[in-house]
C-alpha cells in the first residue's frame, strides 16, 4: 500500500464538547485522567517501559510501544476503556521496535512517524503498517521531542548531542528542512506544539527553563524550494499538487 503525504487540511482535532484528560505514563503503565475526578479501572492498563505514545484520532485509541523484558510491541487500547487492547503488527521496514523513541500519528493522513534512536532515523509508515520509507537520517542522532501539523503539512522536531542543538522543521514528506531555533539551546527536548497559537514550546534540561518561538516563520527553505513554492501555489488545485507529489517518488491521497 501506497503512503499517502498531508500537505495541509484545515480539519478539526478534538470534539469541542469534550472533557479536558490527560494521558499520563508511569513507570508502571498508561493512565487517562480527568481533572478533579477519580480515575476508573478501566481509564488504566499495565505496560512496562513506555517510550513512545500518542493519540490516534481516527479510532479514538491511545497507541505506544513498551519495552518489557522480552520483547517490545507497539499496542493500541480504546481510550474510553484501555482495558481492550490489540497489539499491532511490527512495521515492515524495522520489524524491531527496540531503538524506538518516539511516535506520532498523522491524524489526517493516518500514518505513523517513528523514530529510531540506534540509527538517529526517522520513518514514516502507511496506516496498516505495510509500507514504509525513510525520511530524513542525518543530524537526529539526539533527537528529543516530534511533533506533527498535518493541518499545515509540517513536522517538528528538537535534536543536540552530535548536531548543534537546535529546533527545527520539515515538510511532513522530509523535504523543505530547516532549523527555526539555534540560539539559547543546551539540551533542549519535550516538545509540544500549540496548534491554534502557532507556538512551540519546549524544555532545556540543562538550562532548566521553558522556551517557545513561533512555528511558521518566513523559511529559507521555503523560498529556496522550487517543490515547495509550486505545492503553495496548488495549494487551491489538488489534481495538480498531486502530479507534483508523484513525481517526487510519493503519492498523496485526494
Amino acid at each position: 500500500m501506497p503512503i499517502h503525504f498531508t500537505t495541509g487540511y484545515p480539519a478539526p482535532v478534538n470534539p469541542p464538547d469534550e472533557p479536558l484528560s490527560l494521558i499520563v505514563v508511569t513507570e508502571r503503565g498508561v493512565q487517562r485522567a480527568w481533572p478533579g475526578r477519580a480515575a476508573a479501572a478501566r481509564h488504566s492498563l499495565d505496560a512496562l517501559n513506555v517510550r513512545a505514545i500518542d493519540f490516534h484520532y481516527s479510532n479514538r485509541s491511545i497507541c505506544y510501544v513498551h519495552h518489557n523484558l522480552s520483547r517490545s510491541a507497539l499496542v493500541c487500547a480504546r481510550a474510553d476503556d484501555l482495558t481492550a487492547r490489540v497489539t499491532l503488527p511490527s512495521p515492515t521496514l524495522f520489524p524491531n521496535l527496540d531503538a524506538v523513541s518516539h511516535l506520532r500519528i498523522d491524524w489526517v493522513g493516518n500514518n505513523w512517524y517513528f523514530v529510531d534512536e540506534q540509527r538517529g532515523a526517522l520513518y514514516v509508515c502507511a496506516a496498516a503498517l505495510d509500507s514504509c520509507r525513510l525520511l530524513l537520517d542525518a543530524g537526529l542522532a539526539k533527537l528529543h521531542g516530534l511533533a506533527l501539523d498535518p493541518a499545515r503539512g509540517r513536522m517538528y522536531w528538537c535534536v543536540w548531542g552530535s548536531s548543534e542543538p537546535a529546533v527545527e522543521t520539515a515538510r511532513m514528506w522530509g523535504g523543505a528542512r530547516a532549523a527555526l531555533v539555534r540560539h539559547k539551546l543546551v539540551y533542549p527536548g519535550a516538545l509540544a506544539l500549540d496548534a491554534a497559537a502557532r507556538r512551540l514550546h519546549w524544555a532545556d534540561a540543562y538550562l532548566d527553563t521553558l522556551e517557545d518561538a513561533r512555528a511558521d516563520p518566513a523559511l529559507p527553505a521555503d523560498r529556496a524550494d522550487p517543490a515547495d513554492r509550486a505545492d503553495r501555489a496548488d495549494a487551491a488545485d489538488p489534481a495538480a499538487l498531486a502530479r507534483r507529489t508523484r513525481a517526487r517518488g510519493l503519492q498523496l491521497q485526494i
